[in-house]
């Protein structure tokens, strides 16, 4: 009975089988093998285990392109260095820091267009120029004496001029007006050639126009091109020296008179130049304004006749209030005030 029994359980069990049917197999009491399920994929079943997960990519930037900079301002970071260089050269000169930073912008602002350069000017001068009290005046003499002029253009070419004291600018500005007011537009001459304010560069360049034009009034000259005397600058023509003679109250070339001459002049005149003695060589005195000179004893009425009357020069502090009022500007703009 019992071989019987398992006989009819393993009939059940092979028609299960046949049929196919898990849950026979289950009703039977055998427990089903566990199933395997394939995924097929697009080209159909694939044996290959699915690829892991993998974080995703960090996000770029939306635009793609590098962080911009800003660009430096290599003209700002030179100033401050300067201005560094001024206070440290102020300091060693026993002046505050303080005060001359403050002095530095207050310069700035009085003189926003002109550039503080170490290369004209050492920078201890520069300290002393910025904490002179007297600065304010000596800007409105040169502007009252040359209304049209761009003071600052002219300072930042020839910086020294504001070393001198006012008495003494005061002074150079009356003398190289005998000179420049004869001019229509001194402010052409006084662009290009700054330091003629100084009373010997404005007569050697007097008289060495003189020299080189023989034949022209040299302030002619002057006014039509004054860079001729860069030009012989730049080639390393000399300009003739000139020394003041307190006696007579006048400039003269040692070139113009071979009493003043010394050896090596006369030399370079006979021997390279093989000239003749000219008038002119007699002349004791520099005469400009005329087409020519007086020789001799002449020579002094001459040159003072070639000189225009000159104008006021004591020009007193108090002018900076009236220059105010006015409204002169000391850059390019005066000229249309």
């Amino acid at each position: 009975m019992q071989a019987l029994g398992s006989c009819s359980q393993r009939s059940c069990g092979l028609r299960a089988s046949r049929q196919g049917g898990g849950g026979a197999a289950a009703r039977c009491g055998r427990q089903a093998p566990p199933m395997v399920m394939v995924r097929a994929g697009p080209q159909g079943p694939s044996s290959q285990p699915p690829s892991p997960a993998t974080s995703p990519p960090a996000s770029a930037p939306a635009s793609g392109a590098p962080p911009v900079r800003a660009p430096t301002d290599w003209a700002a970071r030179g100033r401050q260095r300067t201005r560094g260089e001024v206070v440290a050269a102020g300091a060693r000169l026993g002046l505050k820091a303080a005060d001359v930073e403050s002095a530095l912008d207050d310069f700035e602002s009085l003189l926003p267009q002109l550039c503080i350069s170490l290369e004209l000017m050492r920078a201890s001068d520069w300290a002393r120029v910025v904490v002179d009290p007297e600065l304010a005046s000596k800007l409105v003499l040169i502007k009252v004496a040359f209304p049209a002029l761009n003071v600052e253009d002219l300072l930042t070419k020839h910086p020294r001029t504001l070393l001198w004291s006012r008495q003494t600018l005061e002074k150079n500005i009356g003398e190289v007006s005998k000179v420049l007011h004869q001019l229509p537009r001194p402010e052409v001459v006084l662009a290009v050639l700054p330091e003629v304010l100084d009373p010997k560069q404005c007569f050697s360049v007097v008289a060495t126009l003189r020299k080189w034009f023989p034949k022209r009034d040299p302030l002619e000259v002057l006014q039509a091109d004054p860079d001729v005397v860069r030009r012989a600058e730049r080639v390393d023509v000399p300009l003739e020296p000139v020394f003041f003679d307190a006696a007579t109250q006048t400039w003269t070339a040692a070139g113009y008179s071979r009493e003043k001459q010394e050896e090596w002049q006369v030399y370079i005149e006979k021997e390279i130049y093989k000239r003749k003695p000219q008038p002119i060589d007699k002349q004791t005195s520099v005469v400009v304004g005329g087409g020519g000179g007086a020789a001799g004893a002449g020579g002094r009425e001459a040159a003072t006749a070639g000189f225009a009357a000159p104008p006021e020069a004591a020009v007193a502090v108090e002018a900076a209030a009236e220059a105010a009022r006015l409204g002169l500007g000391w850059g390019a703009d005066a000229r249309q005030q």
